[in-house]
């Protein structure tokens, strides 16, 4: 059979700092790509599309028997709009989605016009599916699949999670698509040397239910791992095939497993290859000697979900005890001072959240040894145990889906308008990158590493750039990085405003 694999990604082109940091590959449907070329299935993939009128394009032109389509929460609406044109334009058409949204929420999904939907983890409900649609024994729905009979939806068994995960093939990528893929972020090399971008995964799942994620429903609680030694191999395919030169771990929590990730580092340092790589990390089960590992095996950096500060707010968010606060500096500390560059994840908007609790929060933030941060506002996505709450109490303040971009309050905060929330998200970015301990924590790091100067002077140009800080904190920052460098050569330099 002839498939088309794509996913609407509208919701991602606003201009917005925090989102585009980092534009990655489609690795979800790159992976189920793959899983039907191996089954023998002509796979094809149309990304990113920007207008509508392209998905009708791309079917005119490969001429498929099935669309499958990857749907976020915020993307539903243009998925709809996809299906609609599709069936005007093909009714013949086989539709079927996946991805967390469809997941979540399968029967609304079905009533928008979709034929099937795969729920969870996808290469084997689809590939099963296929093999259902192309022997038209309709009536036989694979496990992980649901659809609409006469009117009301039936779905097949829960599927069981792939083992091992060495069954499913490497993802199919697409050269054009590396070609754009960046990290934005305080990032070793900087986003003008990066090569073809790539993710690779190394596990699958997340060990928590943490209340803002929807991970639970996708995977279950059980993370399921590869070989070390297959990552690499995929890892050393990337470079010798596209010349990648940078990976990213998209792991819902690279450090699940700290016997795992020592393993991992270890075939790093086995193989010699110099890559640099990055992932998430949870805060737990962090300690000096990992982080030492991690640095010696070629990570340059973590991102980490602090989330909040408190134990109340914490509780409210996150599943399992977190560190408390100074526990949380201490490791931020750790590791910069091993070398590692940190990212924070913060979250605020919750319903629960004060000006006092804001207060807070910028008072303690100057402690805080992380390059950069993005402060994101809590999201409820449908099927999440916040959404669930949030629709019982009352507090969805904003129902529009095509908002559930992490970038605009949702919640209902009877202390804060959303203007207000929108001023203190501005006024706690300003109060981390305009702090003295930060542009001293900066300062020392360019002077002991002055390769990262371009990294950190390339990072200022894009908060620049997307109107997440002013020019004055922008000038004052370039001026401290670039004064450092040239001191250390032992040359002058001439600061030059970077607009």
């Amino acid at each position: 059979m002839r498939v088309l694999f794509c996913q609407p990604v509208s919701g991602l082109l606003e201009p917005s700092v925090h989102i585009r940091m980092c534009y990655v590959e489609p690795l979800g449907i790159e992976y189920l790509a793959a899983a039907a070329e191996a089954a023998g299935h002509h796979a094809s993939i149309e990304y990113p599309v920007i207008a509508d009128s392209e998905i009708v394009e791309a079917v005119i032109r490969e001429k498929p028997d099935v669309v499958a389509i990857s749907i976020y929460t915020y993307a539903f609406r243009e998925a709809v709009r996809w299906a609609r044109a599709l069936k005007d334009a093909f009714p013949e058409a086989i539709l079927i989605a996946g991805g967390h949204h469809p997941t979540a929420e399968p029967e609304a999904v079905l009533h928008a016009g979709f034929d099937y939907v795969v729920i969870g983890e996808g290469e084997q409900s689809l590939l099963e599916l296929l093999s259902t649609i192309q022997s038209g024994r309709r009536e036989c729905l694979p496990n992980g699949v649901a659809t609409m009979v006469e009117g009301r939806m039936t779905t097949g068994a829960e599927r069981q999670r792939i083992r091992p995960l060495e069954a499913v093939p490497w993802p199919r990528r697409l050269p054009h698509i590396l070609a754009d893929a960046k990290n934005f972020q305080v990032i070793d090399p900087p986003p003008s040397r990066q090569v073809n971008l790539a993710q690779v995964s190394y596990s699958r799942g997340c060990p928590n239910n943490c209340a803002f994620c929807s991970s639970a429903q996708m995977w279950r609680r059980k993370v399921v791992w590869r070989r070390p030694s297959d990552v690499l191999d995929e890892v050393e395919h990337l470079v010798a095939t596209h010349g990648t030169n940078v990976i990213y771990f998209p792991d819902l929590e690279l450090n699940a497993s700290a016997k795992r990730l020592h393993e991992l580092c270890d075939e790093f340092q086995r193989r010699g290859n110099p890559i640099r790589w990055w992932g998430l990390f949870a805060l737990r089960g962090l300690d000096r000697e990992l982080l030492a590992h991690l640095y010696e095996a070629g990570c340059v950096k973590l991102s980490l979900g602090v989330e909040a500060i408190g134990d109340d707010a914490l509780a409210r968010l996150c599943a399992g005890k977190a560190p408390c606060w100074e526990d949380i500096l201490t490791m931020f500390q750790t590791a910069h001072n091993i070398g590692l560059i940190t990212r924070v994840f913060l979250m605020i908007g919750n319903s629960e959240d004060t000006p006092e609790y804001y207060e807070e929060l910028c008072a303690e933030l100057p402690r805080l040894a992380a390059d950069d941060m993005r402060v994101s506002f809590t999201t409820p996505f449908p099927g999440t145990d916040l959404y669930r709450r949030a629709k019982r109490d009352g507090l969805l303040a904003v129902k529009d889906l095509t908002q559930y971009t992490t970038e605009k309050p949702i919640l209902h905060n009877p202390s804060m308008t959303p203007a207000q929330m929108f001023e203190w998200r501005q006024r706690i970015i300003d109060v981390f990158y305009s702090n003295d301990l930060y542009a001293e924590r900066t300062r020392e790091r360019v002077w002991k590493r002055p390769a990262l100067r371009e990294s950190y002077l390339q990072y200022y140009d894009r908060l620049l750039n997307t109107g997440t800080l002013g020019q004055a904190t922008i000038e004052r920052l370039c001026s401290l990085v670039a004064a450092i460098s040239a001191k250390k050569k032992g040359t002058t330099c001439q600061v030059v405003s970077r607009v």
